[in-house]
């Protein structure tokens, strides 16, 4: 069987990278609600805990679709993975601020 090749001392240095512009970049998708004063923030926070592993299934299996780990550099899946995460962060952030408006 064939391994992949690559560079593990630089895949490190990059997942580092691409860790820190994970965390900055990817929005709280549940930002909107603490607009709503002390009860906003504890739901908040409960709604990012309990949302948590379900956002990374959905980003992992999408990721699955376009990365195939056999072949494919670990470069490519974790630029996929951050990609898809700011993508539905974002899209559950808008939808949550519609509900909250009234417009959705």
């Amino acid at each position: 069987m064939n391994r992949r090749k690559y560079n593990k001392k630089r895949y490190s240095t990059f997942a580092k990278i691409n860790g820190q512009i994970r965390k900055k970049v990817t929005p709280d998708p549940f930002s909107g609600v603490k607009r709503l004063g002390l009860y906003g923030m504890l739901i908040n926070k409960i709604c990012n805990k309990a949302s948590k592993k379900s956002i990374h299934k959905l980003t992992y299996n999408t990721v699955d679709i376009f990365y195939d780990k056999k072949t494919d550099g670990p470069f490519k899946g974790s630029v996929l993975y951050t990609c898809f995460k700011v993508i539905y962060c974002c899209s559950i952030g808008i939808i949550i601020n519609l509900l909250i408006r009234g417009l959705l």
